[in-house]
């Protein structure tokens, strides 16, 4: 794999890993914002369900981004097997190349 590529998978990598991240922090947010209600907040049937409401929003959040992370995850090695086969077809197709040259013939 050229050194081109390996760098983009990284640098791939590293942005969905921040995506996730992004994601966990929005979450435990929207977690803080509601116990923040429930605690400070005056004792109303209301604002008790609002809370509850905040917390089921940050576990969606929280589901959302590591799905998210998943399938991106499973894009990138996905893309990064196919990389890695081309090359094992060019490297093979070379060899082939140099034997046939070697030995006066070609096939492929």
């Amino acid at each position: 794999m050229k050194i081109n590529d390996t760098l983009a998978v990284q640098r791939t990598t590293m942005a969905n890993d921040r995506t996730l991240l992004a994601w966990v922090r929005t979450s435990l947010a929207i977690i803080a914002l509601a116990l923040a209600v429930l605690h400070f907040g005056p004792s109303h049937k209301g604002i008790t369900a609002g809370a509850f409401i905040l917390v089921f929003a940050s576990g969606y959040c929280f589901t959302y981004g590591l799905r998210r992370y998943l399938r991106s995850r499973a894009r990138l090695y996905k893309q990064l097997n196919r990389l890695r086969q081309a090359q094992s077809f060019e490297l093979e197709i070379a060899r082939r190349k140099a034997q046939g040259k070697a030995e006066g013939e070609f096939n492929l």
